[in-house]
């Protein structure tokens, strides 16, 4: 994992840290990535996905179907990623107890906000089909 510079955005994650991946077709991190709406493709020919940090803690802590390694290829513990995390996101530990706490309510939640001046929008359906209930 290298949280390095900034990763250049396509779609919501514009200017954040995040982490991009190719998850199988059909693998239980893909089916779980369309039907809760976690993460933003990438138009490419490799069918890229970014995950906003917040969004994969969340799919190594609390779904486990989402491993993190460093570079040198050891998988991180979650307290070793979230300190990571921490070190690189000013507040970090605040923002991921509020995404944890509004998806394990049952909101989709989406990091793009910043546009709107909010950390995260909170959808009660697929951010395709609805608008944004409320933003945070």
């Amino acid at each position: 994992l290298n949280l390095g510079p900034r990763v250049p955005k396509h779609g919501d994650h514009k200017g954040s840290r995040c982490l991009e991946l190719v998850p199988l077709p059909g693998s239980e991190l893909d089916c779980i990535r369309r039907q809760r709406c976690f993460g933003s493709e990438v138009e490419s020919p490799l069918s890229k996905w970014i995950f906003s940090l917040e969004e994969a803690l969340f799919l190594q802590s609390e779904l486990s179907i989402l491993s993190i390694c460093d570079a040198s290829g050891m998988v991180l513990s979650v307290q070793d990623f979230f300190g990571q995390c921490c070190a690189v996101v000013p507040r970090f530990s605040w923002r991921f107890a509020a995404y944890r706490h509004y998806r394990l309510a049952g909101w989709v939640v989406r990091p793009d906000s910043l546009k709107f001046g909010a950390d995260f929008l909170l959808y009660d359906g697929a951010p395709s089909e609805v608008h944004a209930r409320y933003a945070v």
